[in-house]
């Protein structure tokens, strides 16, 4: 019985921290997201010319865009 309580709280360790890790690499994967969609709409800015600012507009918008959050 010892060897299977010890077993167990192994197995509880183990899941411990893989549920860690996994916390740590959806953090990661967010961060990069974003930082993906920030280097794509400078890329995208740089070949258009045109950027927008707090509150701008690019000519011929609507304006039914939220801000963007920094």
């Amino acid at each position: 019985m010892t060897e299977l309580a010890q077993a167990l709280a192994a197995s509880e360790k183990a899941l411990h921290e893989a549920n860690a890790r996994l916390g740590e690499r959806d953090e990661i994967v967010k961060l990069l997201s974003a930082a993906s969609r920030t280097s794509s709409k400078a890329r995208s800015s740089k070949t258009t010319g045109r950027s927008k600012g707090d509150g701008e507009q690019d000519e011929g918008s609507e304006g039914n865009e939220p801000p963007l959050p920094l």
